[in-house]
This record gives structure tokens, sequence and C-alpha cells, in this order.
């Protein structure tokens, strides 16, 4: 994906190291970027400016993520900003945690600067598509590649950025069609027209693909593959991997190398 470039980030990380690396690499890819030391600092420069997106460590003093994201959800300006939670420490628990409180990620650390870029363009795509539907004011000069999007190609793209972000989740159609303000059968109209797929199908293909990804590029047991990608147990997703990839995951891992 082309990323947003324009894109106003704000980096909330107290400690100078993480930060530093952070900053660089998001400079280095064009972002406009602010910086905070604590949750405090964070709120103030998000009332300020008004990012597009904020990485909000969760650890920090003086007031940590999860209270500076509860006060930024109580000011109107703030309330829809996208947050990903940056931590060392990220149980199943922690992270559901996390989202009740408004955080639409999280990036644990040490950081893969790779899967920061990764996420960033996901949410920032999606930032985009959504306001684009809605009229609003874009994040940048329009969609990647495209100058007067038609309404159902800028709802194809909402609706695939918001499968990208829902990635570990057990998404059905109607929660798709809920997230991005349409029916299910105009939804599915839409992903036949863009993709030659029902939604459900588009779906199912993207979480395989992702699944093939992360067993060759990870060395993640195929357990956690399977819950990455949206799976309730190892068995229905080695029969779907093997529909789909025509072997086993193991298999497939062998062949790659890993």
């Amino acid at each position: 994906m082309s990323q947003p470039q324009s894109a106003k980030i704000l980096l909330a990380e107290d400690l100078e190291e993480d930060r530093r690396l952070l900053a660089d690499f998001l400079m280095d890819k064009g972002y406009t970027l602010y910086l905070a030391m604590d949750g405090i600092e964070a709120i103030e420069i998000a009332r300020k400016v008004l990012p597009d997106l904020i990485l909000m460590d969760v650890h920090m003093p003086l007031c940590d993520g999860h209270a500076a994201v509860l006060r930024m959800r109580s000011i109107a300006a703030l309330a829809e900003t996208p947050v990903i939670f940056l931590t060392a420490a990220a149980e199943p628990w922690q992270r559901v945690a996390g989202l009740q409180m408004g955080a639409v990620d999280y990036i644990t650390k040490p950081y893969d600067l790779a899967e920061v870029a990764l996420r960033l363009d996901v949410h920032l795509q999606y930032l985009q598509a959504s306001r684009a539907l809605q009229g609003l004011q874009p994040v940048h000069g329009g969609l990647p590649g495209e100058t007067d999007a038609s309404p159902e190609k800028l709802l194809f793209h909402t609706a695939t950025a918001s499968m990208q972000v829902r990635m570990g989740s057990d998404l059905t159609l109607e929660d798709l069609a809920r997230d991005v303000g349409v029916n299910p059968r105009r939804l599915n109209a839409v992903f036949q027209q863009y993709s030659q797929m029902s939604a459900t199908g588009y779906w199912r293909t993207l979480r395989l693909q992702q699944a093939g990804r992360l067993l060759r590029g990870t060395a993640l047991e195929v357990a956690e593959v399977a819950r990455q990608v949206g799976f309730r147990t190892p068995a229905g997703f080695a029969t779907a991997f093997r529909e789909h990839h025509g072997m086993t995951p193991s298999d497939y891992r062998k062949r790659s190398g890993l």
C-alpha cells in the first residue's frame, strides 16, 4: 500500500530510546510528527494539533496511556481519533481492556518497524476511506491512486481496511456491514463488483493469505497463527488452510524453509 504521508501522527512515549527509534522511522516515512513524553502532554498536544492518529505508550509517568485515552474520548474533537497502544506486555485480557477504553490496535515492544508501518498504513487507509464516505476532510490528497473514486469504490476500500483492522476477530457479514454503515446486500454487491467474490469469500481469502505470510515469515506456532487470523480452533483453521493452499499449515511452512 502507498502511505498517506502527510498524515499527522502524535507519538507519546516516555522512553527516550524507543521515542527516538519511532520518531526517526516515522519522519523518514514522511509523516508530520508530534512528540509527547507523558499522557498529560499528549492530551495538550492532541487538543492543539488534532492528529490523524495517535501512538500511545501504555506505561508513562504522571498520566499513563489508558488514562490519557479515556480523557481524550471525553473531548469532542478527539473522541474518534484512532489510538494505537504501544506496550511490552499485551496479554489477551490487556488487549481487550485497551480496546474497551477506545484504542483501535496494539503494537508490542520491541518494535518491528515493518509491522509499525503496516499497522499505520491500514488504520490511516481506513480513516481516509471513512472520511471520504462521510464527506469529511481527507487525511491526505485522496485514496492511493484515486482522484475521483465512486461511493462504491470508497465503500470497498473502507470495508477491506476494516477487515485488515479486525483480522484477528470472528467477523461476520453483518458486523462488516455495520462497520461501514450499509446493509449486507449492498456490501456483497460491492465486493462482487470489485473483487468478483462475496464479502465473506474475500474475508476468508484475506485471512488465509495472511496466515500464509505468518507461516512463511515468523516462527509462531500454528495455533497462534490461527488465532491471529480469527479462527476459533486450530482444526478448523487447518481444514480451511488446506482447502485454500492445497496443503496443511505444517507442510506449507516446511516448503517455505522454516
